[in-house]
């Protein structure tokens, strides 16, 4: 029996450590929609100030999540790094049909990550990622609070040795939906 499970394992093990790529450093830039920062200003901090009845909130602006992420691999099943990323959301507080305040709000959220790279191809790869770190909320007074991403389906389709394009689907402060280009050396 013994034998038969370490047999399984290296059919599952050898697969992934064959297609193992060559490089060390990878690069992204990506576009998200729906940042776990702009669901929490819209649903918690508004849900609370929304309650006049003469308030009304116009002209609402969301700028998605942009980020930029590097990864150093140490395995061919494992990479560490790093994400950057911002979000920022406009909006014109009214009351009595009279503007009152501009509300800027401006997300800055700096992460330590890992990936786990479950599917190694030359040009198709997918991946999980787990990232979490702090988030620097500039909406009048500063707030620092705790923030992260995890991303259950990663994908990545590899257009030459050095470039591709990616698309995640997770939660987060790079959103529900993300995807961009990577520059793997």
């Amino acid at each position: 029996m013994k034998r038969i499970v370490i047999a399984l394992f290296a059919l599952f093990v050898l697969p992934l450590s064959l297609n193992a790529l060559d490089y060390k450093h990878e690069f992204s830039v990506s576009y998200g929609a729906y940042s776990s920062s702009i669901i929490y200003h819209v649903f918690v901090h508004e849900m609370f100030n929304d309650s006049d009845p003469l308030r009304d909130a116009r002209n609402d602006w969301a700028l998605g999540p942009v980020s930029i992420e590097y990864y150093r691999r140490v395995s061919p099943l494992w990479s560490f790094g790093a994400i950057g990323a911002n979000s920022d959301l406009f909006y014109d507080v009214y009351y009595n049909s009279e503007k009152r305040q501009d509300v800027r709000v401006y997300n800055f959220t700096a992460m330590a990550a890992a990936k786990l790279h479950w599917q190694n191809g030359q040009h198709f790869n997918m991946y999980s990622k787990a990232a979490l770190g702090v988030l620097l909320k500039n909406a009048g007074p500063s707030i620092v609070l705790p923030n992260f991403q995890l991303s259950l389906l990663g994908m990545e389709v590899m257009f030459t040795r050095q470039f591709g394009i990616f698309a995640e689907a997770g939660i987060g402060e790079q959103g529900i939906v993300h995807g961009g280009m990577c520059f793997k050396m």
